[in-house]
């Protein structure tokens, strides 16, 4: 089990790059996420719906809630209230 820990932290560390950014208040969130994505792997329609909704809300609760909701909604080999986990 050492020994994957040291494995999956070797590979972290070689592999995974973490970036953080200030950006200006005016910038378009989702223009800019869609930018940054497609360097990469192309945001599918349900990244960018995602990603617009979430622009919509600012509150950090509201925010929370809004993810555990689409989390479960995004399965669809299980009923919707499968996917949510019960409130805390």
């Amino acid at each position: 089990r050492n020994t994957d820990r040291k494995a999956f932290f070797a590979y972290l560390m070689e592999n995974v790059r973490i970036l953080r950014l200030e950006l200006p208040e005016s910038t378009n969130l989702n223009h800019y996420f869609e930018i940054m994505n497609s360097r990469s792997r192309q945001s599918d329609a349900t990244d960018v719906v995602r990603g617009r909704l979430l622009s919509l809300l600012s509150d950090e609760r509201e925010r929370e809630v809004f993810s555990l909701v689409w989390e479960g909604i995004s399965h669809f080999d299980r009923f919707v209230q499968q996917g949510i986990p019960e409130a805390s």
